[in-house]
Parts: C-alpha cells; sequence; structure tokens
C-alpha cells in the first residue's frame, strides 16, 4: 500500500459533494486553471456553515488564497499519528480564535465557510483542500471515509 492510502480522510465540509461546473470551473483534481491544473478538491458547502479537520493534527498557520485579497483566509495543518508527513491547506475557511498552534481532532469543526460570492457572482460556493505527503500532491476525493464516519 502507498504511503498516501495508508490514511483516511474527512471532507471538510461534512459532505463528499465535489463541486460541479460552473462559469469558474470544476471542482475536482486536476481541473484545468489557465495554464496550470488544480491542486486539490473544492467540497460544497453553504456560506457559514461549520468547517470541520480533515485529520488529526496541529493548525500550523492561517493561509492566504489570493496574495492581493486579504478578505479570503485558510489554514494549514500539519499532520499528527497517522497522518504523520501530510499537509493540509483548507481556502476559504473564517478560522476559529486562537486556533493556530492547536491539535485538532478528525472531525473537530475548525471554522466558518467564507461566501465566494462576493468576489466570484454565481460560483457554486465551497472549501478547497489540499494534501500533500513529502511534496507530493494527492487527490484528497480519492481517500475520502464514509461521510458517517466523519461525523463526531
Amino acid at each position: 500500500m502507498a504511503p498516501s492510502e495508508s490514511s483516511l480522510f474527512c471532507s471538510p465540509t461534512g459532505s463528499n459533494n465535489v463541486r460541479g461546473s460552473d462559469l469558474f470551473g470544476r471542482g475536482h483534481f486536476g481541473a484545468p486553471r489557465g495554464v496550470r491544473l488544480h491542486k486539490g478538491v473544492d467540497f460544497n458547502i453553504e456560506a457559514n456553515s461549520h468547517v470541520y479537520s480533515p485529520v488529526f493534527g496541529k493548525v500550523v498557520r492561517i493561509a492566504a488564497p489570493y496574495k492581493s485579497d486579504d478578505r479570503f483566509k485558510g489554514l494549514v495543518i500539519e499532520g499528527l499519528g497517522r497522518y504523520e508527513g501530510y499537509q493540509i491547506k483548507l481556502f476559504y475557511v473564517d478560522p476559529h480564535k486562537e486556533i493556530v498552534g492547536r491539535t485538532v481532532k478528525q472531525g473537530e469543526t475548525i471554522g466558518t465557510a467564507q461566501d465566494l460570492t462576493i468576489k466570484y457572482p454565481s460560483i457554486t460556493n465551497h472549501v478547497h483542500f489540499e494534501i500533500t505527503l513529502n511534496g507530493e500532491q494527492i487527490d484528497p476525493s480519492r481517500f475520502l471515509q464514509e461521510e458517517a464516519l466523519c461525523k463526531n
């Protein structure tokens, strides 16, 4: 079994529903993004809904998906235990206060979903989820646990 297959992840939205196609693209791993490919998976979610940690890990920093627009945020989580070596990036999340530096359980609420329609009218609201292992991008949708197993 490859290292990327040794652990299963939970969706950060509590649902395994991946964003389909809209005016701004598609949400699956490897979808075209101009001259590059999408490095993560976009999971559908309504703005202001709870966002959950996909792994057991430590929140190491706030992420900024756009250098020129600080309204949008995210989190970076370093995996612990069976998730050692994995780095998780979540974008379009308003993090809970004082979450940076905390250890979080898989399925624990870590923030709320931001409203992407204020930047991209008519986009399907979503949370972007990336996984890397030893610098290699992994498709999160290939290793999702069943939704029922991720509910606390």
